[in-house]
């Protein structure tokens, strides 16, 4: 993250601007999440939310009205999406930046909300929120420019149903691989050798 976040304040502080010139006269809505603190996790993110702040201070001093959220859950993530929505006009630019745990499933990138009650792949879908989607929802809304920068903690889709307790112990003591204990194992995975960033 930090490379990126170099590049972005050599791109502000060069007075390159980080939107093309034709939509440098538009409306600047930027949405800036920062989720580190998941239950299921041994102990919070440790860059998502300074990560945040930093990429926010720097678009704020771009022009952009900024929107922070730290740590939001599912109904908390829905309702600043659709404040970004509701502020998107035709021609402005939005800029997404989500810092934490996500998932690709089915062709699509899911960031994932502190609260998310995943155990299947089918859950990741329905508790997380595909970036394609949230994309075409402002594209829909006439965004002149749409821009998603997205450092999260990927966990490949594969690896998502393992064997896993939970803080009750397995449902299923006598086959610890059974369907009833099943549940996505969250974890840090910049310190597994499979993790890509």
């Amino acid at each position: 993250m930090k490379i990126r976040l170099a590049l972005l304040v050599i791109f502000v502080l060069s007075g390159t601007p980080i939107v093309p010139s034709a939509a440098a006269g538009a409306d600047r809505f930027a949405l800036v999440i920062g989720n580190a603190k998941y239950p299921d996790a041994e102990a919070p993110l440790k860059e998502p939310i300074n990560d945040a702040r930093e990429v926010a201070d720097e678009l704020k001093r771009d022009g952009f009205n900024v929107e922070v959220g730290e740590n939001l859950t599912g109904d908390a993530m829905q309702r600043a999406f659709e404040r970004l929505y509701g502020r998107v006009k035709p021609g402005s630019v939005a800029l997404i930046f989500f810092s934490g745990f996500g998932v690709q499933s089915s062709r699509q990138s899911y960031m994932i909300p502190v609260d998310a009650q995943i155990w299947t792949e089918a859950d990741v879908r329905r508790d997380g929120f595909s970036l394609e989607t949230v994309l075409g929802e402002i594209n829909s809304r006439g965004a002149g420019v749409k821009i998603a920068l997205i450092d999260n903690y990927k966990i490949p889709a594969a690896n998502l149903v393992t064997a896993g307790y939970g803080k009750k112990g397995p449902k299923n003591p006598s086959d610890l691989y059974a369907a009833e204990n099943r549940r996505v194992e969250i974890v840090n995975m910049a310190e597994r050798e499979e993790a890509s960033k």
